[in-house]
């Protein structure tokens, strides 16, 4: 990972304030993923797949969440609730979401560089990482979770996170 990767991934939004979330329509959310093909597929995950998509505001990252009709309605409001409310440099931000029918989708923050594991899994990319970058990776994400562990107003947002070391 060279100086200006690291770099292209911008501090969360600073033009979306916490509780602005916007409400997206689905048939947007579908449009600029084609359908949530997967060539638009960024990875899956067990709470569902992520796409990447291209809105007015740029590029984004949308999970489309598993969900059958009724299941988990009340928690997936506090879930928007909670993460519209996390800000921080390290975290990815919460954009918007999409509540339609029986589709639960969230919108954030498009990270170029892929996930940490794709870095340190592959022999090539890890040869990149040398201790000072390691270094610098481990503090951001402890400063990170100390963020959601003590200063971020709900507590108990770690079971919807899926970390990926």
């Amino acid at each position: 990972m060279s100086s200006s990767e690291e770099e292209s991934h911008t501090p969360a939004r600073k033009d979306v304030k916490a509780n602005e979330l916007k409400k997206y329509e689905y048939d947007e959310l579908a449009k600029t993923t084609r359908l949530f093909s997967n060539d638009k597929l960024l990875g899956r995950g067990s709470f569902g797949d992520v796409f990447k998509g291209s809105l007015p505001s740029g590029e984004v990252a949308i999970k489309k969440l598993k969900y059958r009709d009724g299941q988990w309605e009340k928690e997936f409001e506090e879930l928007i609730k909670a993460l519209g409310t996390v800000r921080h440099q390290n975290l990815v931000s919460l954009i918007g979401y999409c509540s339609d029918s029986s589709d639960r989708l969230l919108v954030s923050e498009f990270v170029p560089n892929k996930s940490l594991k794709f870095h340190l899994y592959d022999g090539k990319r890890r040869s990149n990482l040398n201790w000072s970058i390691r270094m610098k990776i481990a503090i951001d994400t402890a400063k990170g979770l100390a963020y959601l562990h003590k200063e971020c107003e709900y507590h108990c947002l770690l079971g919807f996170l899926e970390i990926q070391a």
